[in-house]
């Protein structure tokens, strides 16, 4: 397989970055971007945007749930932030906080429910109407190595997102503006998906990592495990990746103005132009059109 032209890579990455303003605006979940900016449209009399929402006393309140009870989280918290962290009881303990004000959107409307062996946390927000309120969501984890979560799945517009020592056999994390850490994970499989904003990974991946952004950057520790396949695309971001000592991989790198800088000898070349090294089991692949790309 021939590679990419310099100028055909520039191409291809115009074209991702327009695909994804697009899927950005046609996605339900971030069509309330433009109502961000322009709450509120006078059209003769009629007004387009939320009215104003007084809270006088701060939302502050927690729900606990049986871990062993729940299989799968689902998280949908469009701004504030998120923290996926492991506490000290034996159960899943889910944590609201918003601080009094005046809101375009109404803050009070989040739920916390269990369906079967789902534990769904929804801020209960539209997709749009408005500037989206800053709320706070803490879910406290029990600290035990027995519990593996089937899936994780977190979705946000500009939530600070961190994830700490969380173990599961599919972790994914998907939004538009947040900073995106995962600190300490276990997981099979994780895919992370944004447009701006750095992501930051660090613990063990045991199958696949996906990570595609824009502009942010991508700063991945995998510490240990032997993944199957790792596969990083950003757009002006720098991609720098640790893999674990002995890991055998197969790598694939293009960046346009950015440079590949590795400390392991890049002497063997396969067929289709990837380097080769120890038995090359891992398939890596790694795109940035302006960003650097570091392995180590």
């Amino acid at each position: 397989m021939s590679r990419l032209s310099q100028g055909d890579k520039v191409r291809v990455g115009v074209g991702i970055a327009a695909i994804a303003l697009i899927l950005m605006v046609a996605a339900s979940g971030w069509s309330g971007l433009f109502t961000r900016w322009f709450p509120v449209i006078q059209i003769g009399g009629f007004s387009i945007g939320s009215k104003p929402v007084s809270l006088e006393a701060p939302i502050d309140r927690s729900e606990s749930f049986a871990a062993s009870e729940v299989d799968d989280l689902d998280i949908d918290w469009k701004c504030g932030s998120i923290r996926l962290v492991a506490g000290d009881g034996d159960q899943i303990r889910v944590i609201e906080r918003v601080a009094a004000g005046d809101y375009e959107m109404d803050p009070r409307n989040a739920t916390f429910t269990q369906e079967g062996k789902t534990l769904k946390i929804d801020d209960g927000l539209p997709d749009s109407g408005g500037t989206y309120p800053h709320m706070e969501l803490v879910v406290e984890v029990p600290c035990d190595d027995a519990l593996m979560f089937g899936n994780v799945d977190i979705e946000s517009v500009s939530s600070t997102i961190d994830v700490e020592r969380v173990v599961s056999e599919d972790l994914s994390v998907a939004s538009v503006s947040s900073n995106i850490t995962l600190d300490g994970i276990r997981a099979q499989d994780v895919s992370i998906g944004g447009v701006s904003g750095p992501v930051e990974v660090s613990g063990e991946v045991y199958e696949t990592l996906d990570v595609s952004t824009m502009s942010g950057g991508a700063y991945l520790t995998l510490t240990e495990g032997a993944p199957s396949e790792i596969s990083v695309s950003t757009v002006s971001g720098a991609i720098e990746l640790d893999v674990p000592d002995g890991l055998g991989f197969t790598l694939a790198a293009d960046t346009v103005s950015g440079g590949l800088s590795t400390p392991f000898e890049l002497n063997t070349v396969d067929e289709d132009g990837s380097y080769v090294i120890g038995d090359g089991a891992c398939d890596i692949d790694l795109g940035s059109v302006s960003g650097r790309i570091h392995i180590a």
